[in-house]
């Protein structure tokens, strides 16, 4: 059973997704006049993204069961979160990640420009920017597990 505060704190969840989502998205450089080859799997909705892994991947990546929930109508872009807000996963169009100057963040390898950043691991597969992240109780570890389970499903 649903408290009546519980949709609220998943608005309010949902909303602070977003905000770091927009920060990210700040950080991004513009167009780097390379292109997207155009291959790979492109992702049109949030209820894609939140298709991308099955609810056994998730159980076996994170050790828990997990409720995907489809970001809104309102996001900027295709995404999904896992229990609101413990697993995030957004895909963008665009073929480059540029992060903060003051953020400096070890390489990966996933995808293209892979890095793994405290709470999310960021990469660029098949024309798109993918960013998997937390806002709890998922470790950088698990973050890189589920992104390596992401990149062929992409690329």
């Amino acid at each position: 059973m649903r408290l009546p505060h519980s949709r609220g704190r998943r608005a309010w969840k949902w909303g602070v997704v977003l905000l770091v989502a927009g920060v990210v998205c700040a950080a991004c450089g513009g167009d780097d006049g390379g292109g997207s080859d155009g291959s790979g799997s492109s992702v049109g909705s949030s209820e894609e993204v939140c298709a991308l892994l099955s609810d056994s991947e998730v159980q076996t990546l994170l050790g828990q069961a997990l409720t995907p929930e489809p970001a809104g109508s309102d996001s900027p872009y295709p995404a999904c979160s896992w229990n609101t807000g413990r697993l995030i996963v957004q895909v963008a169009e665009g073929d480059s990640i540029v992060l903060a100057p003051d953020q400096e963040c070890p390489s990966v390898d996933i995808g293209d420009e892979g890095v793994d950043c405290p709470g999310s691991v960021q990469f660029v597969v098949g024309g798109s920017r993918v960013i998997v992240q937390t806002i709890e109780d998922v470790t950088d570890a698990q973050l890189v597990a589920v992104a390596e389970a992401l990149a062929p499903k992409l690329g």
